[in-house]
């Protein structure tokens, strides 16, 4: 599981953590938090570097793009998905659960 504070990430922003060889994306959009891998998959960038537009985070690289709502690919040159994960907000602690 990652952390972090809920005061971080304000509405249309983004930060990645790390933690036990784990990098997390935490994207808050709209007031909810969501989650995905912070590597990119095609050359492992790190996707929070990148700017964030919408739902749509764009890698700082290659310029790639994921929603970060879903993990899914909008936009090559990534061939691959991002892996999402369930998040958790209690108070003003976000939890990541990151298998």
């Amino acid at each position: 599981m990652l952390n972090a504070s809920t005061r971080d990430v304000p509405a249309g922003t983004m930060i990645g953590i790390e933690s036990e060889g784990k990098s997390v994306l935490i994207a808050n959009i709209g007031g909810k938090y969501y989650a995905i891998n912070n590597i990119c998959t095609h050359m492992g960038c790190t996707l929070s570097n990148g700017t964030l537009k919408g739902n749509q985070v764009q890698c700082p690289c290659h310029g790639s793009t994921f929603d970060v709502t879903t993990g899914g690919l909008v936009h090559g040159p990534a061939k691959k998905p991002e892996p999402s994960y369930k998040v958790t907000v209690e108070d003003e602690n976000i939890t990541v659960d990151v298998p």
